[in-house]
C-alpha cells in the first residue's frame, strides 16, 4: 500500500508539473509580446488593396509623436497625433488589436480625419513602439486610454469632444475604460468594433479553436500565472462588467457606447 501511495504521489506531482509547464507555455504564447505564428506579419502596402489610398495617406501625412506614462508600471507609451485639416475641438483616439500597432490603423485614421477630427493613435503597452513586457488584453490598457484622453484635454482644451474607437482587443480596452469613474467628461462616445466580452472567453475560444484543447484546466492555470506575473486575471478583464458600471446620466456628459460586431 505504501509503495502504491508513493507511485500515486509521483504521478500526481508529474501531472501538476506538466500542467504548470503547459500554463507557462500558453502564458508566453498569449501574454508575452513577440512574433506569433498564428498572426500574419505581412504589412506591405499594395495598390490592389481596396484601402490603398487611405493607408498611403496615413503613411505620408505629417505626424507629431506624443508620449504618455502608463497608468501602472511606469512604462513609456508612444502615439502618433494628426491634426485636423481645419481647427476643431473633436478628437478620435484609435486603438489597435492584439499584437498590432498604430501603423496598422491608417484606414481608420483617414476615416476620422476626413470627418474633420484630430486623430491620436497610441501603441498599447508591449506593442508597437510602446514599452512593456506583457499584453494587457484591454484591462491594463483601459486606464492608459483614459490618460491619453486627459492628455488630449490638456493640449486641446477643456471644450474637447473625444471619441474612443478601437478594434478587437483595442475595442475591448475602450469598452473596459467606459466604466471607470476617472473617465473625462470630454469623452462623448465609444465606437467599438468586434470587442470580446472577457479575456477568459477570448482565450478559452482560442485554446479550443487553435489548439483543440479544453478550457479546463489550461485556461485557469494560465490565468493564475498571468495574475502573478502580469497583475491581472482573465476574468478580471471583463468588458460587460465595465459597461454595467457606467453612471453618466445627463445628456451633456453622457458617453454613448456603439458596439460593432461583438465577438467572444
Amino acid at each position: 500500500m505504501k509503495k502504491l501511495l508513493c507511485v500515486a504521489g509521483i504521478l500526481i506531482l508529474l501531472i501538476v508539473i506538466g500542467l504548470f509547464g503547459a500554463g507557462l507555455y500558453f502564458y508566453n504564447v498569449a501574454i508575452v509580446p513577440g512574433q506569433k505564428s498564428f498572426i500574419s506579419e505581412n504589412t506591405t502596402l499594395k495598390r490592389s488593396d481596396p484601402l490603398y489610398s487611405e493607408k498611403k495617406w496615413f503613411q505620408d501625412v505629417p505626424k507629431k509623436i506624443w508620449f504618455e506614462t502608463s497608468a501602472t508600471g511606469n512604462l513609456r507609451l508612444d502615439a502618433d497625433y494628426i491634426k485636423a485639416a481645419k481647427p476643431t475641438t473633436k478628437t478620435a483616439i484609435i486603438a489597435h488589436g492584439y499584437m498590432g500597432s498604430k501603423e496598422q490603423m491608417g484606414q481608420y485614421a483617414a476615416l476620422f480625419h476626413d470627418l474633420g477630427y484630430n486623430v491620436l493613435l497610441p501603441d498599447s503597452r508591449g506593442q508597437g513602439a510602446s514599452q512593456g513586457k506583457v499584453i494587457g488584453y484591454g484591462w491594463l490598457d483601459r486606464l492608459d486610454y483614459i490618460k491619453w484622453a486627459k492628455q488630449v484635454v490638456q493640449k486641446n482644451g477643456q471644450n474637447s469632444q473625444i471619441v474612443l474607437f478601437g478594434i478587437s482587443m483595442g475595442a475591448s480596452g475602450m469598452t473596459m475604460a467606459s466604466g471607470e469613474s476617472s473617465l473625462p467628461s470630454q469623452v462623448k462616445a465609444f465606437v467599438v468594433d468586434s470587442p470580446f466580452t472577457t479575456a477568459d472567453a477570448e482565450i478559452s475560444h482560442q485554446a479550443t479553436t487553435l489548439y483543440h484543447l479544453p478550457r479546463f484546466p489550461l485556461v485557469p492555470i494560465t490565468s493564475a500565472i498571468t495574475k502573478v506575473r502580469a497583475g491581472y486575471s482573465f476574468k478580471e478583464a471583463d468588458a460587460l462588467a465595465q459597461v454595467k458600471k457606467i453612471k453618466r446620466q445627463s445628456c451633456s456628459s453622457q458617453a454613448v457606447l456603439i458596439p460593432l460586431f461583438p465577438t467572444q
